[in-house]
């Protein structure tokens, strides 16, 4: 679902936006479960499902982009910059019980390797319209998911800070497996049906 062309309808750019986002946001989302930074961890619901809504969205905005005025870098550039704001929208979710410290650097290098993978998938699929180039497309983007992640969360730095209260009423982390799953499930039923349409 990564090819797009402006003489098609916009109903596939929406599925590949909701397969995407989610894909994204659902690979951020493991990876923070799979972070063990040594002290008390709790998500706050409302900024998780925000990054979730971020990444839809902006990929859907890119996708459209792309798709009705052929502009494939800038569509896939807004589409990858979504998905770095869904990395820091989901990273301040993460409640610790630590001081949290950011470098600038590391973030304005993993927005850029989001913003600039995804304008060199959509452009790729494009130049390569058949099997070869969506495959390119599609690494290029996981490349540009993956690396947004690692070097976004290797400017973070975390200074234990057992005075901090983790509030209560937090997402569980089993429910948060569960939702997890849910969506996996939900990206994979989506990526059949975009498949069979588009």
């Amino acid at each position: 679902s990564i090819q797009l062309s402006a003489s098609r309808p916009v109903r596939p750019a929406i599925s590949a936006a909701i397969v995407t986002g989610c894909g994204a946001w659902a690979t951020h989302s493991i990876l923070l479960l799979a972070f063990a930074p040594g002290v008390p961890v709790a998500y706050h619901a409302g900024l998780t499902v925000l990054a979730g809504v971020v990444a839809v969205l902006g990929c859907g905005i890119g996708f459209y982009i792309a798709r009705g005025t052929e502009r494939m870098a800038l569509g896939g550039a807004i589409a990858g910059f979504s998905i770095g704001a869904m990395h820091y929208i989901g990273t301040a979710a993460l409640m610790l019980q630590a001081q949290v410290q950011q470098d600038i650097l590391y973030d304005q290098a993993a927005i850029l390797i989001g913003a600039s993978f995804g304008a060199a998938a959509l452009s790729r699929a494009r130049l390569t319209p058949d099997l070869r180039g969506r495959i390119a497309g599609a690494i290029y983007l996981s490349i540009g998911i993956c690396g947004t992640y690692f070097v976004g969360m290797a400017g973070l730095t975390l200074m234990p800070d057992p005075s901090i209260v983790i509030p209560q009423d937090t997402l569980v982390i089993v429910w948060f497996a569960i939702a997890l799953t849910a969506i996996v499930l939900l990206i994979l039923g989506l990526g059949v049906v975009g498949a069979l349409v588009d």
